[in-house]
């Protein structure tokens, strides 16, 4: 799997593989965190995935997958033993929580990433918006929390 150690998604596609005792091997990627996303790096990852983003999961049959929770999917249908993802009824609220969860990562990925810029070119409204998903998200999961 091509990803960083730094990055919650990959962190996300190895927690499920150790948890299904799959060995995951990682290769790792570098990823750039500035547009444009250029450079031979971020070609080679655009080879694996048009979206130039990982984690990246080669040697599967059909291509590559990405996509952390297509990756999780996929991986938690391998080997033997219950999954981690349910199948049937059970199986949406699990992939809603999932969403959830992915959404919030993503806002505080995207604060941290506006944080970087030069202060003069930071947008005050759009680092408000991305807290607001996040304070949004942990108050669903509040709402939740007794039946998780």
């Amino acid at each position: 799997m091509h990803g960083t150690l730094l990055s919650p998604f990959t962190r996300k596609v190895r927690v499920l593989a150790a948890e299904r005792g799959l060995d995951l091997p990682l290769v790792a990627a570098e990823v750039g965190t500035h547009v444009p996303l250029a450079g031979p790096a971020q070609d080679a990852l655009s080879a694996l995935n048009p979206l130039i983003k990982i984690p990246v999961l080669i040697g599967v049959a059909g291509g590559p997958l990405y996509d952390a929770a297509v990756i999780c999917a996929f991986l938690d249908a391998l080997g033997p033993g219950p999954r981690l993802i349910p199948t049937g009824v059970a199986r949406w609220p699990v992939l809603r929580l999932q969403a959830l969860a992915d959404g919030m990562v993503e806002a505080a990925l995207l604060c941290r990433f506006e944080a970087r810029r030069p202060p003069a070119q930071q947008d005050p409204d759009w680092i408000a918006a991305q807290q607001r998903r996040l304070r949004q998200g942990l108050d669903a999961l509040e709402a939740e929390a007794a039946a998780l």
